[in-house]
């Protein structure tokens, strides 16, 4: 059995200006479970929902229709963006888990999804660590194919040390 996380999140609601004069205090609501993963992140999206990012055999993108005050809402079911992955290096396969889920809205709706490439082998001859991203234009129902924009370079004892 493989183990797993239960992810449990609470949303902070922040209040007063961010002004260096003015004093900002944190309103923490209940927690609330997002099921299984690794790595959760959350976000308020321009339209005010709720997005989460997390990794569960690949990345996942959940979304809730929470109000700006943190009224209750329902999280939708999940949303894969993005696989683990297996590649093959000659007749040899490399197993290569996508990790550390981020992402972030740009003022045009567009959302990016952000994760890490980590191959089970560390060696040159095998897949490199990298960084790679989905993007969607409709708001998170679809989602690009993952593109490598940063491929970490292997130390010079031959084995990649991660980015």
């Amino acid at each position: 059995m493989k183990p797993f996380a239960v992810i449990l999140a609470a949303i902070a609601l922040v209040s007063g200006a961010v002004h260096a004069s003015n004093n900002i205090s944190i309103q923490w609501g209940k927690p609330f479970d997002l099921g299984r993963g690794y790595y959760a992140r959350i976000h308020r999206l321009n339209d005010g929902r709720l997005m989460a990012g997390y990794a569960l055999d690949g990345m996942v993108a959940r979304f809730c229709t929470r109000g700006k005050n943190g009224a209750k809402g329902a999280w939708s079911d999940r949303v894969v963006v993005a696989r683990n992955l297996t590649v093959t290096n000659g007749e040899e396969k490399v197993f290569v888990a996508l990790a550390n889920a981020e992402f972030a809205q740009l003022e045009t709706g567009r959302i990016i999804f952000a994760c890490n490439l980590r191959p089970s082998k560390c060696r040159v001859d095998a897949h490199p660590f990298a960084i790679a991203i989905s993007v969607s234009d409709d708001g998170g129902s679809t989602w690009s194919p993952l593109k490598v924009v940063y491929k970490c370079p292997p130390s010079k004892d031959g084995l990649w040390r991660g980015c």
